[in-house]
């Protein structure tokens, strides 16, 4: 998961809302990043593209931390074709 982690590090500080030093793995999108649901939205869409995967808007709200973030993009990889 450590690889999904930081590409998902990566999608959040190209998206220049927050700092480097802000990303710890139990931040919490909204609270401790300031993240409003666009920003959320944003975010899916870049991991979507980046990742070559689809998320369902109705799973938007599985993006949490930056952990279940990475843990839930990790299971969508592994989910077959």
């Amino acid at each position: 998961m450590e690889i999904t982690y930081q590409r998902l590090t990566r999608l959040v500080l190209a998206q220049g809302i927050v700092r480097s030093s802000a990303l710890q793995p139990t931040a919490d999108l909204r609270q401790d990043l300031a993240y409003r649901p666009s920003d959320i939205a944003e975010l899916v869409i870049l991991a979507e593209r980046e990742l070559k995967l689809t998320i369902p808007a109705e799973d938007y709200h599985r993006f949490t931390t930056l952990y279940e973030s990475s843990k839930y993009i990790k299971e969508k990889l592994q989910e077959p074709g």
